[in-house]
């Protein structure tokens, strides 16, 4: 089993930044992780559920308990919106 390589992107000084690099790529929050380290944010592309093969994530990882502002992003994948996924609608 293969693991996911994140690749570093930048580091967030606030969050105002992170919601700002969310909406630059199209992303919307996947998943919240509390760890011992701080909190854990993944986010997804935000039509993945149109282009199921899209794999673009974003992972904003907190540095600190005590500096709760600064995040460290990381991105994995790329956006692939070339094939959509079935619809289930009827045509008449």
């Amino acid at each position: 089993m293969s693991r996911k390589s994140w690749i570093f992107e930048t580091l967030c000084k606030s969050p105002t930044d992170l919601d700002t690099i969310v909406e630059q790529y199209e992303l919307t929050k996947f998943r919240t992780e509390y760890t011992s380290v701080g909190v854990k944010y993944t986010y997804r592309c935000a039509l993945c559920k149109k282009f199921p093969s899209c794999a673009m994530q974003l992972q904003a990882k907190q540095l600190s308990m005590t500096d709760v502002d600064t995040f460290e992003i990381s991105k994995f994948g790329k956006h692939d919106h070339e094939k959509r996924a079935l619809t289930t609608r009827n045509f008449c």
